[in-house]
């Protein structure tokens, strides 16, 4: 497929259509587009990163193509490596993370920065190989995890003199969905699990034993906006399988807080042969929890994969209020 760009539409969600596609003409040299991560405040907003600088690009109105490139910090100074990738930020876009690797493609260290100060909270480089980095809303915890052949898993608290918790085994996570303060997670393989990112090491079980197994499925998690209460849980079987089990194949809301409940959405329909990457329908949500857009090959794994749009209607709610008791009553 070539250099995947960043392409933007003007969205009308009363009659669910997109509009005035475009692509940014003035990209930021070596700018990873497919990183690119939306503003939490301003919808014309954006961030990436490109070689070893952090930007800030505004989209203007209408159907200009010559986007404002603004500047944050280049990190050329404050690293060895050839570039950064996996930028995450906190919701208030003040706490950056990302690691940076080196010429030979292997990630080998990881960096906080703080833009209000101009400041880097933590720099690691002497950790070997980094799969990913990511900070959680609050810009307080950093998880981190290698890419050796044990995968180690650290969170990092950030206030004060940084700390680092290593996650025990029987409770390591790769995918995962991150909050103020707290992570959603799988968790044995076998379940999903909630956690604080201040005691990684204690949970609280989401779902029943099995419910979410790893066995033949995989998944991709979303909890974007500022309520923690759900998170978008998305499964696909990694070998084109069919739904065996409820959840598989689909996307569904997850509550957090240990109740069981689960609100089904969609049935994506992406078929994904051999884990394919590009395959994957990996949904996500707006900020306001009532879209969910993700890409599918719609049942041909060979074909093209298209974006589908979802419009999630409020939850039923249950008068559970008993009546009061009819008053004035007589027998005629």
């Amino acid at each position: 497929m070539g250099y995947k760009r960043f392409k933007v539409w003007d969205f009308n969600a009363a009659t669910m259509t997109l509009s005035n596609g475009r692509i940014q003409a003035n990209p930021p040299p070596g700018l990873r587009e497919y990183e690119a991560q939306w503003s939490r405040i301003s919808p014309n907003k954006f961030y990436a990163v490109g070689l070893k600088a952090l930007y800030e690009i505004t989209i203007p109105d209408g159907a200009g193509t010559t986007w404002t490139n603004t500047l944050i910090r280049d990190f050329g100074a404050d690293f060895v490596g050839s570039y950064i990738t996996q930028m995450s930020l906190s919701d208030n876009e003040d706490v950056f993370a990302f690691h940076y690797v080196n010429s030979n493609g292997v990630g080998t260290g990881y960096m906080v920065y703080k833009r209000s100060t101009d400041t880097i909270l933590l720099n690691v480089s002497d950790e070997g190989t980094i799969n990913e980095v990511e900070i959680d809303k609050s810009g307080r915890y950093l998880v981190s995890l290698k890419a050796n052949a044990t995968k180690d898993l650290h969170v990092w608290d950030l206030h004060g003199t940084p700390s680092r918790t290593t996650v025990d085994d029987l409770l390591w996570f790769s995918h995962r969905a991150i909050g103020n303060g707290v992570v959603a997670t799988g968790c044995n393989t076998r379940r999903l699990c909630m956690r604080n990112l201040a005691t990684p090491n204690s949970v609280t079980f989401l779902l029943p034993r099995d419910s979410w197994s790893y066995a033949t499925q995989q998944d991709h998690f979303a909890m974007p906006g500022s309520n923690d209460a759900w998170m978008v849980g998305t499964r696909f079987h990694i070998n084109g399988g069919s739904v065996v089990k409820a959840f598989d194949n689909e996307i569904v809301f997850i509550a957090t807080d240990g109740s069981s409940q689960v609100r089904r959405i969609a049935h994506h329909w992406s078929i994904v042969i051999d884990n394919n990457y590009d395959a994957q329908p990996r949904a996500s949500v707006s900020r306001d929890g009532n879209f969910i857009a993700f890409t599918s090959n719609w049942g041909n794994s060979s074909g093209r994969r298209d974006l589908y749009l979802v419009r999630v209607h409020p939850a039923a709610k249950i008068d559970t209020v008993p009546p009061l008791p009819p008053a004035n009553l007589s027998i005629q």
